[in-house]
């Protein structure tokens, strides 16, 4: 998750916060499974598309915190 001020200004935080209550870990941890971790980032100069998440890779835009928790169920 990106923590830059755009994405931070724009929600970053609480999709941080979703993640967390999901998965039951906090940022630098990863799941007793081994399948997901949760990290973050100062800035991945992805400021236009705010708040932006990577999974797997992929830059995804305009991350809710509803929508990082559904990512997560879909490795579950």
């Amino acid at each position: 998750v990106c923590m830059g001020t755009a994405c931070y200004v724009k929600g970053a935080d609480k999709v941080v916060e979703a993640v967390q209550n999901q998965l039951k870990i906090k940022p630098g941890e990863t799941t007793a499974d081994n399948k997901v971790s949760l990290l973050t980032a100062r800035c991945i100069g992805a400021c236009g598309i705010a708040p932006a998440v990577v999974y797997d890779g992929t830059v995804t835009p305009r991350v809710t915190p509803e929508a990082a928790v559904e990512q997560i169920k879909k490795w579950r």
